[in-house]
């Protein structure tokens, strides 16, 4: 026992609170993807399949869609498309994301294969004024990781999509997620 301004006080082990990072911590992870190549999700997270919304239990929604993809194409790299930088978003079918700010890029390799990875911003064409960074520029509403690669002949995309919200919760687990993406 001890004492506190005259208050007696029990002191014993302190419990440890989960962290709000504790899931980029933990090695439990899960593969998704049905194709050639998979990505590493954290095993806790659940994607509610008829909104396509992915769940932490502890942090809550972390990603509005996540998504993997395969075409049939004539590349045997994804290097032949040009330089990553200078790619359009819709070589890898993104039509939707041709107004996207490229916010960093960089290449790196997976078992051999080369992936392209981007961080993009979109914003609304039209926003409200309070909206506005400068008078016509709106603010981004949507954060978007792409990773691109070919292998077997199949062009293989992973694309997360997630608000600012979502995004300030687990921008590094769904970075680390992205970086995962490769031959399982």
């Amino acid at each position: 026992m001890h004492t506190l301004l005259g208050v007696q006080l029990q002191l014993g082990p302190v419990p440890l609170l989960p962290r709000a990072n504790a899931a980029e911590d933990s090695p439990s992870t899960r593969q998704i993807g049905s194709g050639v190549l998979s990505a590493s999700v954290p095993s806790a997270w659940v994607e509610d399949r008829s909104s396509g919304v992915w769940n932490d239990p502890v942090l809550g929604v972390v990603a509005d869609k996540i998504t993997i993809s395969e075409v049939a194409t004539s590349f045997a790299s994804v290097d032949e498309l040009g330089k990553l930088a200078e790619i359009p978003m819709s070589a890898f079918g993104f039509e939707d994301l041709a107004r996207a700010d490229l916010v960093s890029g960089q290449k790196r390799t997976s078992n051999g294969a080369i992936f392209f990875d981007y961080d993009l911003a979109l914003s609304p064409a039209v926003c409200a004024r309070e909206d506005e960074i400068v008078p016509g520029a709106c603010l981004p509403t949507k954060v978007v990781l792409i990773s691109a690669g070919v292998s077997d002949g199949r062009m293989c995309t992973l694309r997360v999509d997630a608000n600012p919200a979502e995004w300030k919760r687990a921008s590094g687990q769904l970075r680390t997620l992205r970086s995962s993406f490769g031959h399982a």
